[in-house]
């Protein structure tokens, strides 16, 4: 077995245009650049964001003109221009559950070369949600657990290979990094500022050499060649410890993140005022934060270092913090009683435009699957505001966002958050039993709450981690928060477990029998669903109407079967008598 070696990345446009490879002197990762004095790879913690105040590029883009920019460079080399998929990944295939990047809109068919994309090649503006990312959003300054990945991409197979839907090379490397080049001087950046970092790349089965591109601190393209199939003979490891093997296929696939790129053209101090400034000011007006000429200095000083409180880099986020107040000449408190608030803020806007997104494209809340982590971002989300002071409705909020975003469901959109807060302020009151009995068997053993028992309360009942300190605290026991809790909670949720229901007992599943008039809150011995508000049958009203709108109530897992019972607020359905149906069956627009 072996790795990719540095052949794979010894690229004859690197040679051409007087590219050096080095390594890192911080990080010791291989990287080209233009600058023969370069020492490091520019990335956070190598790097700090030189953009702040300083903007990257000749002008200032809002999302709109900075996708088109993208788009229309390449539709001008060639690329065929195509609509962007749902969020919900899960429409069309069944290994995920959310779109996290644009090449999940051509996998598996295409990328293993059984059916022709829409084009070749082809670009896309992809709306993607990447849960793992959660902890990091607010607190980096680029993270957004929302955001749209501009990507072109290029099918290709190999001379001797047969019987597959696309045939030959349209493009590769060099011609993709020359691509890359050129979008950065389109757009007016300091070509000797950019660094390429050699960073192999596996996910979905596949794998292959892949470029990150740093330019002033921040990563605002990353250029994949997928080329290797997971195979348990196959003669590379790679970084996830499997085997691969080369593929007849081989596909371009490239992300350019669009928000990243719309903030370093405008060099605001976060990614969030850059591509929501307007909701940005409503949260700040609404919770009353208001700083100082020196604390807004500060705020902008800070910020050039916040890509070192990335989750999966610093050793644990005190630490991190600890180091920027040194580096600033500042208390850590002053700092952490500074920032936090602010961190909380952005967060909320990014989690509403999520919301909106999940929600907008059809996913609704429930205690499996997708559901279930659209009701774990609507819950974060609800805690959030009220820790920050926010007291404008949660789904004003998202409302705002999904305006924005040109959704017209939005009145079930706020409608579905309204049903969805009442059922979470019901669960919390039974949870906050379980916590109180749970802190005083630990108190009793002289032990803090594990991480485990931490995420199953989180899963039982929807008790925020911060909320099981407060409680637990009061008991006489001690919680530890892991800095990647959410993390950790959507991990049990995201791809490796698609199909698992979720071990929540919310409304649908919980076994007591306390729950208030009106609330799901068990099912009953002979399969029938107990104790549910009445769903209105709309066919009594107008036997001939054929289509109708309902929220989704709960979504229930059937006992022995594969399938979900799906519980609506109104229904055109017919449950008996088939006979006095239409002769067309009415159709639900169930959002």
């Amino acid at each position: 077995m072996s790795e990719l070696d540095e052949e794979e990345y010894r690229l004859d446009y690197f040679e051409q245009e007087g590219f050096t490879r080095k390594e890192c002197d911080s990080c010791g990762t291989h990287f080209w650049t233009r600058d023969e004095t370069r020492e490091t790879c520019g990335e956070p913690p190598c790097g700090q964001y030189d953009f702040i105040g300083n903007p990257g590029f000749d002008e200032s883009y809002t999302l709109k003109s900075m996708r088109e920019a993208f788009l229309s460079f390449f539709e001008e080399h060639g690329h065929d221009r195509i609509d962007p998929y749902p969020v919900a990944a899960s429409r069309w295939r069944d290994d995920v559950l959310l779109t996290q990047a644009s090449i999940y809109d051509f996998q598996p068919l295409v990328t293993s070369g059984q059916a022709p994309p829409p084009a070749n090649p082809l670009c896309i503006s992809q709306p993607s949600i990447r849960m793992n990312d959660i902890q990091n959003v607010g607190k980096t300054g680029r993270h957004t657990m929302a955001f749209e990945m501009m990507a072109h991409h290029a099918f290709n197979t190999r001379e001797d290979a047969e019987g597959y839907a696309y045939h030959g090379e349209v493009y590769w490397k060099d011609q993709t990094v020359q691509y890359c080049d050129e979008f950065f001087e389109s757009m007016g950046a300091n070509l000797e500022e950019i660094t390429y970092i050699e960073d192999p790349w596996v996910g979905g089965g596949n794998a292959g050499p892949a470029i990150e591109v740093v330019y002033r601190g921040v990563e605002l393209a990353t250029l994949v060649f997928m080329s290797m199939e997971q195979d348990p003979d196959g003669e590379y490891e790679m970084k996830d410890g499997n085997r691969y093997s080369k593929m007849d296929t081989y596909i371009v696939d490239t992300g350019y993140g669009l928000e990243r790129w719309v903030w370093v053209s405008q060099g605001t101090p976060t990614v969030y005022e850059a591509v929501y400034p307007e909701m940005i000011a409503f949260l700040k007006e609404n919770a009353a934060i208001e700083l100082t000429d020196e604390e807004e200095a500060l705020v902008h000083r800070a910020a050039t270092l916040a890509g070192n409180l990335d989750i999966d880099e610093a050793e644990d986020m005190e630490s991190a913090r600890a180091n920027i107040a040194d580096e600033l000449g500042v208390d850590v408190e002053r700092l952490r009683s500074l920032m936090e608030p602010l961190e909380e803020m952005y967060a909320i806007a990014d989690h509403s435009r999520t919301l909106a997104y999940m929600l907008g494209d059809g996913i609704v809340p429930s205690n499996v699957d997708s559901g279930y982590l659209v009701r774990m971002v609507l819950r974060r989300t609800k805690r959030l505001a009220d820790t920050v002071g926010v007291d404008a409705p949660l789904a004003e909020l998202v409302d705002m966002q999904a305006k924005r975003l040109g959704y017209t469901n939005r009145d079930t959109i706020r409608d579905i958050i309204q049903t969805e807060l009442e059922k979470y302020r019901d669960t919390l009151d039974r949870g906050g039993r379980r916590v109180r009995q749970l802190a005083d068997e630990y108190a009793e053993r002289d032990e803090p709450l594990s991480t485990e028992e931490l995420i199953e309360l989180y899963d039982s009942h929807g008790i925020q981690p911060d909320m099981v300190a407060e409680i637990a605290e009061e008991h006489g026991a001690t919680v530890e928060i892991p800095d990647d809790f959410f993390s950790l909670v959507a991990a049990r949720h995201s791809e490796d477990s698609a199909t698992e229901p979720t071990a929540e007992s919310d409304e649908s599943t919980a076994e007591t029998g306390d729950a208030e008039d009106g609330q799901v809150e068990k099912q009953s011995d002979d399969g029938h669903i107990a104790e549910l508000p009445a769903t209105d049958q709309l066919y009594y009203d107008d036997q001939d109407r054929m289509e109708f709108e309902a929220i989704v109530l709960d979504v229930i897992e059937r006992e022995g079967d594969d399938g979900y019972d799906v519980v609506l607020d109104q229904t055109m359905f017919y449950p008996e008598g088939v006979d006095n149906l239409p002769t067309e069956a009415p159709s639900a627009q169930m959002t």
